[in-house]
């Protein structure tokens, strides 16, 4: 009798429930519950640092330079939708989209990185607690705000936070139909990969792991048949979705230029040329990357990190993140190797943002095994070394010293200005000074079109033979 009352009462509770407005079953209050309020100070500092670094740095990351210029060039005279040298035609379009909003070619291709960076916070912490849980989905934002990298990159018309933010996005929407099978889910996370593969290659190699998973780790109601319908249903959608640009672009390509992989070809080439002409030893090459992520996210974050990834292992999400990490890192390293990829700074963003994810589940295990004051003093200490660590790279990589031009490539001024451009055998190339660095970087041909558009960037443009 008892149990009939509770279950008649537990039904008009319910009855009532669903006859409130939607707006009612959760308010404002209930909705900054779900969200704590120290994330909310994390994600305004990190947007904040970010915004005071866009006006104090200058557009001087990597091959941001060229980016600008091109883009600048293309919005005066657009011919080809596709042909933009080595470099994937997505980016392009964004910053020319962003270019026409605000009037300014320079400014808008910036503009787009510091919009979609500062989004990257919240799609990041979202698929943080996706993976590995709400506590440790804030150390691992808190670690993300400070990445010095990606506020780095979030400051200027380089391709790698537009990128991250479009993968980020897309392995959020993947782990949330993980745990709640809504197609509707993976078919927006795979548009946000496809978007992402039309920028770099890198989230090719992420589309192909998470196939992989779909494949052979499917969702519990297909373990009974291998194949059954719900099954096949979820990896064509995924694969004819997020597949969809990588297809189109080996079919351009081969059509275009007889190779099916042209523009990774091409940059093969000029990986030797780039490489005869630094004299860095294999040594180097192999041990710059691991460097960087050890300086940028430091010892302690790499070392939890790694430790995360094991503890994860566990569990059904934690072993599917860990395979997408371990992909990414295989395919980086093999081309670093294979001589098909320079080992950069700004290539490690990727394999860098994945393992500030996976430290927040490493430090928050080691945080449950102290009292709970002993566990506030231990998350204070890793933001003040967090804070510390971003200041030394500053500091360090400002003060002329033997490891400042290393340094100033990791560091939220990032060390490549491209102040001049020149013709060389009948291509165009940026020639780069910031901080003792010397660099020459292929652009485009000489067109006159794109000559203009460098002038009015600012970027003196001289002849040599």
């Amino acid at each position: 009798m008892l149990l009939s009352k509770n279950a008649l009462t537990r039904h008009v509770n319910e009855a009532q429930l669903a006859n409130l407005p939607a707006d009612s079953l959760e308010t404002p209050q209930q909705w900054r519950c779900a969200v704590p309020q120290e994330v909310w100070w994390i994600l305004f500092i990190g947007a904040a640092l970010r915004l005071i670094f866009f006006f104090v740095a200058e557009n001087n990351g990597g091959d941001a330079l060229a980016r600008a210029a091109m883009t600048a060039g293309w919005l005066e005279h657009p011919s080809s939708w596709l042909n933009f040298e080595p470099w994937l035609p997505m980016h392009f379009w964004l910053m020319a989209g962003m270019s026409v909003i605000v009037g300014e070619p320079g400014l808008g291709a910036r503009m787009l990185s510091l919009l979609l960076g500062t989004a990257s916070l919240g799609i990041f912490w979202l698929l943080a607690r996706q993976v590995y849980g709400r506590s440790a989905a804030t150390l691992s934002l808190m670690i993300f705000g400070l990445y010095s990298l990606h506020i780095a990159y979030s400051t200027t018309s380089s391709s790698e936070v537009p990128y991250l933010f479009f993968m980020l996005a897309g392995l959020l929407g993947f782990f949330v139909y993980r745990r709640s099978g809504s197609l509707a889910v993976l078919a927006l996370g795979a548009v946000a990969l496809g978007i992402s593969a039309g920028i770099r290659y890198e989230a090719w190699i992420c589309i192909f792991a998470l196939a992989l998973i779909l494949i052979f780790m499917p969702r519990p109601y297909a373990t009974g048949r291998f194949w059954r319908t719900e099954h096949v249903r979820e990896v064509f959608l995924f694969g004819a979705t997020a597949g969809t640009w990588p297809l189109f672009w080996l079919i351009y390509q081969w059509k275009a230029f007889g190779k099916p992989l042209y523009g990774v070809t091409m940059n093969y080439k000029w990986v030797v040329e780039q490489a005869a002409i630094e004299h860095r030893s294999k040594l180097y090459h192999l041990a710059l990357s691991p460097g960087v992520i050890l300086l940028t996210l430091s010892p302690v974050i790499v070392a939890v990190g790694f430790y995360g990834l094991a503890l994860g292992l566990r569990e059904p999400t934690g072993r599917e993140f860990a395979l997408v990490f371990l992909m990414v890192a295989a395919v980086f390293s093999y081309q670093i190797l294979a001589g098909g990829l320079l080992p950069l700074a700004r290539y490690t963003i990727t394999l860098g943002t994945l393992l500030a994810l996976a430290s927040g589940f490493g430090l928050e295990r080691f945080a449950q095994s102290l009292s709970r004051r002993r566990a506030r003093q231990f998350r204070t200490a890793i933001a003040l070394m967090l804070i510390i660590n971003l200041g030394a790279i500053l500091t360090l990589s400002e003060v002329r010293n033997p490891l400042s031009d290393q340094l100033s490539a990791s560091s939220v001024f990032v060390g490549f200005s491209g102040s001049r451009c020149f013709w060389r055998d009948g291509a165009m190339f940026a020639q780069g000074h910031g901080r003792g660095q010397r660099r020459n970087l292929r652009l485009s041909h000489p067109n006159p079109p794109r000559r203009r558009a460098l002038h009015r960037a600012g970027v003196a443009v001289e002849f040599r033979q």
